[in-house]
């Protein structure tokens, strides 16, 4: 299975030279806990909420700086056509919740979050109860 049909569509985007605080009302006025931060087409890193209110409120960096300081770079990237555990084993290896989908071309065509997986967990998991539930006779 490929993360296309996981992948949230939406994607807020600020560009780079926004400053942290505008990228923050950003977020709260789109109800989103991320964007990405682009310069034209290119994606230059993802930027949550949590980077903002420790950038801001623990390191002491100013919220009039630019966004861009925040974003990860390179970001961390797959291609809509990556395959389900080798999106997994990137948050893994990149230790983030959140990665940026991209077509064959770079442009972002969505994020996937550890939160998009968690409705697929749950089917599996009880996929996997019904088949403890009801175990098939097996001749022996």
């Amino acid at each position: 299975m490929s993360i296309s049909s996981l992948v949230s569509p939406q994607v807020v985007s600020v560009t780079a030279g926004m400053s942290i605080q505008q990228a923050a009302r950003w977020m709260k006025s789109r109800g989103v806990g991320c964007v990405a931060v682009v310069d034209g087409e290119q994606p230059l890193g993802l930027v949550t909420d949590r980077d903002i209110a420790i950038a801001c409120g623990v390191d002491g960096v100013s919220p009039d700086g630019p966004v861009r300081t925040l974003a990860r770079h390179p970001p961390v990237t797959v291609l809509e056509s990556t395959p389900l555990p080798d999106a997994i084993a990137a948050m893994a290896r990149a230790g983030v919740r959140r990665l940026m989908v991209t077509d064959g071309v770079g442009r972002i065509v969505g994020i996937l979050s550890a939160d998009d997986l968690i409705p697929l967990l749950g089917e599996e998991l009880a996929a996997l109860g019904e088949t403890v539930r009801f175990p098939h006779s097996v001749p022996v």
